[in-house]
């Protein structure tokens, strides 16, 4: 299932065509676009996860919930160290020591670990950061999946021709 599942996704990216605004063909979609997207709302999730730390310690302290304030505090920095991987600066700090945010599958499997844990903070905004980046980290990995695909069926024509 998850086989035809890829499948289907790595055709439609690259089948996949945009309706054509005034004066433009109709071309075909660029994968680029959602990468910069992906991009875009995981560099915001890594502000929101920043907030929701700050806002989320002090009422998981007052309530003894000591599990949920750990989490909290946990999401400060984690979602800088998200906001400054979707930069995509030369982070030396993070080269060194995160360099798997620099890959699709690496990015995908941290963004599903980071949102599982923004569900056990138990508040809107960690739900719903959570949610978006599960559901990021799902379409990331399967972004790493077509581009194996794409690049195992490249190898393979080249070393065939």
């Amino acid at each position: 299932m998850l086989n035809s599942l890829t499948q289907s996704f790595s055709s439609s990216i690259a089948t996949a065509s945009i309706p054509p605004t005034a004066g433009e063909s109709n071309a075909a979609f660029d994968s680029t676009k959602i990468a910069k997207t992906l991009r875009l709302i995981c560099g915001c999730m890594g502000i929101a996860l920043s907030i929701m730390g700050v806002f989320c310690v002090i009422p998981n302290i007052a309530t003894v919930d000591i599990t949920g304030a750990v989490i909290s505090l946990y999401m400060i920095p984690i979602g800088v160290l998200i906001t400054l991987a979707e930069l995509r600066g030369s982070h030396g700090f993070l080269d060194n020591h995160f360099p798997f945010l620099y890959t699709y599958s690496g990015r995908g499997a941290f963004y599903i670990f980071v949102g599982t844990l923004c569900l056990g903070v138990f508040s809107i905004l960690g739900y719903v950061c959570g949610a978006i980046l599960i559901l990021n980290g799902i379409i990331t990995l399967m972004f790493a999946i077509a581009k194996y695909r794409e690049a195992k069926a490249a190898a393979a024509s080249s070393s065939g021709s």
